[in-house]
């Protein structure tokens, strides 16, 4: 028969155990663009709806997500192998709701299955008389646009010369032509959404008197509105046209301050 006291060093061997297994394993960031070892605590879409706890959602699930039934938490999951990353059936029931949504989570900031990734620039980078930092998060322009605004006081970047042109070029991530589009691309702050159809900055309000679009860009087509990056041929950035409601990182400016770019 086991003593109690080797039940409990038995006990605790197995919690310590298990405790350092959670902490060494959990990921609060993305290594890749489908996120399936993301084991983080991210539990709201992109839209701000809650997630439902895996455990009490039954109905409509596919083979591949029933394995997470058993799980009490509400954490975004990828267990479909979903494309565009972890999801999650949403709390939240209402006209305005959603069954389920992707979840905006950040990329790591090393270990990123990108091309690149030990360049990435982190924090504010000062050039001329603007700071620039780059969101290592997947959001549609619209949600860029608001975050540069609410979180940081900033807005989306807008490049008026060939020389800010060249800066913002040479620090923006640089994924492989063949990777897919959503990965790597940045949100830069124009878009095509007035009644003429031409590209205009949003923060300004002014037309585009610098461009560099790529190749046959921007290319017209009905649903590209919004002013991204991508890589190009030549193995450089360009300019591309993009839909608003894809997901891409995304580049802030604001002017610099009495004490600098700051944090």
């Amino acid at each position: 028969m086991m003593s109690f006291l080797t039940r409990y060093t038995l006990f605790c061997e197995i919690w310590f155990l298990s405790v350092l297994t959670v902490n060494v394993a959990a990921k609060e960031c993305l290594t890749t663009i489908e996120g399936l070892d993301y084991t983080g605590t991210v539990n709201t879409t992109r839209s701000g709806f809650s997630c439902e706890e895996w455990a009490r959602v039954g109905l409509n699930m596919t083979e591949n997500t029933k394995q997470l039934l058993g799980d009490s938490h509400n954490y975004c999951r990828n267990p479909d192998n979903d494309r565009y990353g972890p999801w999650c059936y949403t709390y939240d029931h209402g006209p305005d709701s959603e069954e389920w949504g992707y979840c905006g989570i950040p990329f790591c900031d090393e270990g990123a299955n990108f091309p690149g990734w030990q360049n990435w620039k982190h924090g504010w980078q000062r050039y001329e008389d603007s700071c620039y930092i780059i969101q290592y998060t997947l959001q549609t322009w619209d949600e860029a646009k608001n975050l540069c605004h609410d979180n940081l006081n900033a807005y989306l970047a807008e490049i008026k010369t060939s020389r800010e042109n060249s800066f913002l070029m040479g620090i923006l991530p640089k994924p492989n032509i063949d990777i897919t589009g959503l990965a790597g691309e940045v949100w830069l702050g124009a878009n095509a959404l007035n009644v003429k159809r031409l590209f205009i900055w949003n923060n300004s309000s002014t037309y585009l008197d610098f461009t560099d679009w790529g190749p046959g860009e921007p290319n017209g087509r009905d649903y590209e509105h919004c002013l991204s990056t991508h890589m190009y041929n030549d193995g450089k950035l360009h300019w591309n046209d993009r839909a608003c409601s894809t997901w891409h990182f995304f580049v802030c400016e604001k002017s610099v301050g009495l004490s600098g770019c700051g944090e």
